[in-house]
């Protein structure tokens, strides 16, 4: 009935933007870790929680980002709201 797992999300360190005459930007590598449950009381009901980025640890900056929204931080990798409680529940009829 009960379903525990913890995700490791590694990105490696990186060489970021390379423009002639400017020094080489080397962005450190970046890890968090989250925690998941699920619970299913009846073949019916699913639970789930999960907390998100445990160690509430910022992602590192570059000078390249794909989104003009966040400069300097690569979103498809990380996120800005740290440490995140996630929950959902399904009913199947």
């Amino acid at each position: 009935d009960w379903n525990l797992g913890a995700i490791w999300h590694y990105r490696s360190a990186y060489t970021d933007l390379q423009l002639p005459g400017l020094p080489t930007v080397t962005i450190p590598a970046f890890s968090t870790l989250d925690l998941v449950a699920q619970y299913s009381p009846t073949r019916a009901l699913e639970l789930r929680a999960g907390i998100y980025n445990v160690a509430n640890k910022l992602p590192t900056q570059g000078i390249n980002s794909p989104s003009p929204n966040t400069p300097g931080i690569d979103t498809a990798y990380s996120n800005l709201w740290g440490r995140t409680l996630r929950v959902g529940a399904t009913y199947r009829f």
